[in-house]
């Protein structure tokens, strides 16, 4: 295992607790057997890649783990340019999963799930491309997804005034575990990953992140009549 490996195992180890090149010959069989392994594997990638952002029969355990032993293969496996190329497919896949469940424990696991895959994504591709400043809009991307679920259940709460107790309280649950999701990856994203990725970035591309990291946190705040609820449940 190469010294990035290693720091990425090292950092997961440590903030979640508990990812061959072929000589082609000129015989044109050679050639055909050599890009059906490719595409082969490829598939295999898009199988696995699907898997994880579907999640439906994953424990979001299990998917961490598994996403960042996938990355760790892809990192291995294949040139950095092609690794890249395939870390940003399961980026772009997780970004675009829906959150179909009604279930509020389901769909926040679900969202929980597709960070992991995300970061794991955006992480594994940015050790390559420390330079790039734009890439970094993929990860916000997805972190508006978190913004936007609360903002959809804030509204929800604010304008639905004939609702039962537990349905008001699973939907106040369900909006207290996003607001702390959010707060938890903005924590993790900025204290133990963002260092290792910022080497080819100028100071102005540095402070920019880190204040899009603080307007995130605004959305994390919990209101003053919750905060009082907690208490008297106590």
């Amino acid at each position: 295992m190469n010294s990035k490996s290693k720091l990425l195992m090292g950092v997961w180890c440590g903030v979640l607790a508990a990812l061959t090149a072929c000589r082609r010959e000129n015989n044109p069989s050679s050639v055909a057997a050599t890009e059906r392994v490719a595409l082969t594997q490829n598939e295999i990638y898009e199988r696995e890649f699907l898997r994880l952002v579907v999640g439906s029969n994953m424990t979001v355990h299990a998917t961490q783990t598994d996403v960042n032993k996938l990355c760790n293969d892809i990192d291995k496996a294949v040139d950095w340019q092609d690794a890249v190329r395939l870390f940003d497919r399961l980026g772009k896949m997780a970004l675009e999963q829906p959150l179909v469940s009604s279930n509020y424990t389901r769909r926040e696991n679900h969202l929980l799930k597709l960070w992991y895959v995300t970061l794991n994504a955006f992480v594994f591709a940015q050790h390559h491309r420390q330079e790039s400043f734009e890439d970094w809009d993929r990860l916000f991307l997805f972190l508006k997804r978190y913004t936007g679920e609360i903002e959809t259940t804030e509204s929800a709460l604010q304008t639905t005034n004939k609702i039962g107790l537990v349905q008001r309280t699973n939907i106040e649950n369900y909006l207290h575990g996003v607001r702390s999701g959010l707060r938890q990856n903005v924590h993790v994203m900025r204290r133990f990953f963002f260092p290792t990725i910022i080497d080819g970035l100028t100071e102005e591309q540095k402070a920019d992140i880190l204040r899009r990291f603080d307007e995130l946190q605004k959305y994390t705040a919990e209101p003053p009549d919750c905060i009082g609820r907690k208490i008297e449940a106590k």
